[in-house]
């Protein structure tokens, strides 16, 4: 395993930011979406951030029962529409579908899978409400 890219860099450079965070102070970070896995995001509860970043569905930790046929043709479905599944054995850990002009898929944990409404436009200019999950509004705000 090659210690100085991937997963394995993420760790490094946190340890190197941030130090030894305290299980009683979290932090929440964004990752990148060539970087998120499921463990490297458990590697991350462990030493103390939480996470959330769009997944490649290929990846180990992406849960497969999230992935639906009728994702890959989005004019059939609706936009803002959205799917989350909790790990059984992490319950802060979510795999989060959610579909805008095209299905987006995210690994996150110790985010809110609340839904909040956002506002947003279409290829016409014209303003749409959709419902998208707590853990989006983290990704689009930093």
């Amino acid at each position: 395993m090659d210690k100085k890219d991937g997963p394995a860099a993420v760790v490094r450079n946190l340890r190197a930011g941030f130090g030894d965070v305290s299980s009683l102070e979290r932090r929440r970070i964004v990752v990148d979406l060539f970087y998120t896995s499921g463990s490297l995001d458990i590697q991350l509860l462990v030493m103390g951030f939480y996470s959330v970043g769009m997944i490649m569905t290929s990846r180990l930790g992406f849960c497969k029962d999230i992935y639906d046929k009728r994702m890959k043709n989005p004019a059939s479905v609706d936009r803002g529409s959205c799917k989350i599944v909790e790990l059984t054995q992490i319950h802060i850990m979510h795999t989060i579908c959610w579909c805008d002009s095209k299905p987006l898929h995210f690994l996150a944990t110790g985010e809110s899978v609340e839904h909040h409404r956002a506002v947003q436009r279409d290829k016409c200019g014209e303003e749409h409400e959709v419902v998208d999950p707590e853990s989006l509004k983290t990704i689009t705000s930093s």
